[in-house]
């Protein structure tokens, strides 16, 4: 004999087995994001909280990262020089929304900035400080 659960399904048993899925489900999905972060905090070298709630921006600027840290240059991954900054900065993109700025000398990372204050930065003129 079928009955009703208290979330509106129909079924036999003791449970709902289509919302203990569906639970089990979000609990893995909520374990692995953890995880992601987790791993991408122990990795960068620099904030990543402006995007710290988009998975997949997180994990393309850790692998930035991780090229950066094995000493690949910034040109070779799509990378540009803020103009604005007299060549001591490059801008590499971070999927279409973001990108990364690192110094031109040391190619250290300096900070991930969205696109819109990625545009207001490199407005600016050459001499006034972006950073």
């Amino acid at each position: 004999m079928r009955k009703i659960f208290d979330c509106g399904h129909k079924g036999q048993g003791q449970y709902c087995h289509r919302c203990a899925n569906e639970q089990a489900t979000r609990a893995n999905a909520d374990r692995q994001r953890r995880e992601v972060r987790a791993a991408t905090s122990r990795v960068t070298a620099i904030d990543l909280s402006p995007v710290a709630h988009l998975n997949s921006v997180s994990l393309r600027a850790t692998g930035l990262l991780e090229r950066l840290a094995a000493g690949e240059h910034p040109l070779a991954m799509k990378g540009k020089i803020l103009s604005c900054t007299n060549g001591k900065v490059f801008s590499i993109p971070v999927g279409t929304e973001y990108r990364l700025l690192v110094e031109s000398k040391s190619l250290r990372p300096l900070r991930i900035v969205s696109h819109q204050a990625y545009n207001t930065l490199a407005n600016n003129r050459p001499g006034k400080p972006i950073l």
